[in-house]
């Protein structure tokens, strides 16, 4: 049978094995309040993601998913630990699953100032340039393009970016 394969998922951050936690409807919470909580969470999801990341893991070849492509954090809180600990976490699966790894500056390419770490993590072996709202994260369309796509040039690595923005900012952005 032809495989499966996942092509947004976040193993670096899972709560997948952990404890029930529900999550606010995206109309009660902005796109900076989900980054402050974000950032509140990642320090206790990083003491053992690579345990949860492997469960995730299982649990999609279980299901037939041999082929994933991951967003990994790449943010001042987390640093680069994401990407360690989910690099190490795919080495148990090696030869099993094909993982593309999106270095993603979860917290704005410019406004948590994550360049040279996006540099660094693409030099680790990451596969895409990732990118997040220019307009409203960012607040600055050229300037967070410009890099994204500087970085995906100087690693020769695809783009992947999420858009969340209004047509007003994202159509341009688009275009």
């Amino acid at each position: 049978l032809p495989t499966l394969r996942d092509m947004h998922i976040h193993l670096d951050k899972t709560f997948y094995g952990r404890a029930w936690r529900a999550a606010k409807p995206n109309d009660e919470q902005n796109i900076f309040q989900m980054i402050a909580l974000e950032q509140q969470l990642l320090p206790a999801l990083l003491s053992d993601s690579v345990e949860h990341a492997q469960l995730l893991i299982e649990l999609l070849l279980r299901n037939g998913t041999t082929v994933i492509r991951s967003h990994c954090n790449i943010d001042p809180v987390s640093g680069l630990r994401s990407l360690e600990h989910l690099l190490r976490a795919l080495e148990k699966f090696s030869g099993q699953i094909e993982c593309g790894i999106v270095a993603f500056p979860q917290h704005g390419l410019l406004r948590s100032g994550v360049v040279p770490l996006m540099r660094e993590s693409l030099a680790m072996g990451c596969h895409f340039t990732g990118g997040l709202d220019p307009s409203t994260v960012d607040g600055d369309m050229a300037g967070s393009l410009d890099s994204m796509l500087t970085l995906a040039l100087d690693s020769d690595t695809g783009v992947d970016i999420h858009l969340h923005e209004a047509a007003t900012t994202g159509i341009p952005c688009i275009r």
